[in-house]
């Protein structure tokens, strides 16, 4: 019975040694937290975590990893496109919850990325796959007569890359700076609202425009 539990337990450990990083990142920035912290913090000997994670930077990655599937749109694949213009329209608010959960990866990205280079390229091909998907999904509400067209030289991508920015900094922005009226989800409805049509807007449950 001892040996069935010993996964099970070795798990749980695991587990804890992610909880007590995701916490000391939080409160005290990643920079500023040893593999030795964690260690303590997680109950586990500093051995025993080795045994899980060789170093700091794989616990970072490993964290990296849950934030991505974390942000990963519940509908990524909606069926139609109404549910695909919901999907993009409710979004940055599911994103919200996700970079408060992690809020010290927005809050550090770049010195993050740049102290390791193998994430900065996960990042790099990340963003590529999602942002072009988004793109897809954008163009999709589009033709379906739900979304104009961005005017040019904007482009979808443009826009998305945009909405990007705003779902991973606005919180840490309004943090250091103390405004309270930087809030991701009212900004990114605010850049995608003028672009909703009237059939778009009933989709969401917006009233109509008078005049545009």
């Amino acid at each position: 019975m001892s040996t069935l539990r010993e996964p099970q337990r070795a798990a749980r450990a695991r587990e804890a040694v992610l909880e007590a990083a995701t916490r000391l990142f939080l409160e005290e920035g990643v920079g500023s937290v040893s593999a030795g912290h964690i260690a303590r913090a997680a109950g586990v000997s500093a051995g025993n975590l080795q045994y899980w994670f060789r170093s700091k930077q794989d616990i970072v990655r490993e964290l990296f990893t849950r934030w991505a599937a974390e942000s990963t749109p519940p509908q990524w694949a909606p069926d139609g496109p109404e549910e695909v213009l919901a999907a993009l329209w409710n979004q940055v608010s599911i994103q919200q919850q996700v970079t408060a959960k992690y809020a010290f990866f927005p809050r550090e990205l770049s010195a993050i990325l740049h102290r390791d280079a193998e994430l900065a390229q996960r990042y790099r091909l990340l963003y590529d796959a999602r942002s072009s998907r988004y793109v897809a999904l954008a163009q999709q509400a589009i033709t379906a007569g739900l979304l104009r067209a961005p005017e040019p030289p904007t482009t979808l991508r443009d826009l998305v890359g945009l909405l990007w920015v705003l779902a991973e900094t606005a919180e840490p922005f309004a943090t250091n700076t103390g405004d309270p009226g930087i809030d991701a989800v009212r900004l990114s409805r605010a850049v995608i609202r003028p672009l909703l049509t009237d059939a778009g807007r009933a989709v969401l449950g917006l009233k109509p425009e008078v005049d545009r």
